[in-house]
């Protein structure tokens, strides 16, 4: 009898084992288990900074100790730190935290406040990322995956607005033609009045206008070959 309920309680611990999803990062250039990586890394799939309310590169901070942003007047100087450490934002001197989207290098910080645009996955990985990341990210680096296409007909329409004329407008298509072609587009729009206004010339400073768009197609040649294809576009004004 007390075998019996030892075999029950184990089942029953590999079955909650089992409940809980896996978190696949790519840290180490190649998709694996966060549990296999041996780097100080703070992973986050798409649903989860979606509830978080994660809109920018300015909102992980909510997420990951250690982790801060501070924005300037004017958006190229951006200056990423982890653990208190970053180089100094501006255009003239590149940064210490390095950005990659889908493997893609991000020189000027300041494009990530519209590239979680349909973001599948951002990691957060602290301490000296040279070997793999380059010599950009000597304080770490944050490494962001968008979302592919996917096999499913799918889609997505969201309307948002708020205080100081705040308005912002995403949509995403996911379109399967056949069983080896994919297609994904998803678009934002977001705009928000100044906080002031000028009663001499009318204008209304701190008034802001983001466009992003992100187009992508996957083609499975074959069972064991892939091709990707995505393109990105992104305006602030």
């Amino acid at each position: 009898l007390a075998a019996a309920r030892a075999a029950s309680a184990q089942e029953a611990a590999d079955t909650e084992a089992m409940a809980i999803e896996e978190i696949v990062v790519t840290a180490q250039k190649r998709e694996e288990s966060v549990q296999d990586v041996p780097i100080s890394i703070a992973a986050f799939t798409g649903t989860t900074l979606q509830n978080a309310q994660v809109n920018s590169v300015a909102g992980l901070q909510r997420l990951v100790p250690n982790f801060s942003v501070n924005r300037a007047v004017q958006t190229a100087n951006v200056r990423l730190s982890i653990r208190g450490i970053a180089a100094a934002g501006n255009s003239a001197i590149d940064p210490s935290v390095a950005a990659f989207m889908d493997g893609i290098y991000i020189p000027r910080p300041g494009t990530l406040f519209v590239s979680f645009n349909d973001i599948a996955a951002a990691e957060v990985l602290r301490g000296p990322q040279g070997t793999l990341f380059g010599r950009n990210a000597t304080v770490g680096a944050i490494n962001l995956r968008s979302a592919s296409p996917q096999d499913e007909l799918d889609g997505s329409v969201s309307l948002e607005a708020g205080s100081y004329g705040q308005q912002k407008y995403t949509a995403m298509l996911n379109a399967p033609v056949g069983d080896r072609l994919a297609f994904r587009a998803a678009g934002l729009y977001e705009s928000i009045d100044g906080y002031t206004e000028n009663t001499v010339t009318g204008e209304e400073p701190g008034d802001l206008e983001t466009t992003a768009v992100r187009v992508g197609g996957v083609w499975k040649i074959t069972d064991e070959a892939t091709s990707t294809l995505k393109y990105n576009y992104a305006n602030i004004s």
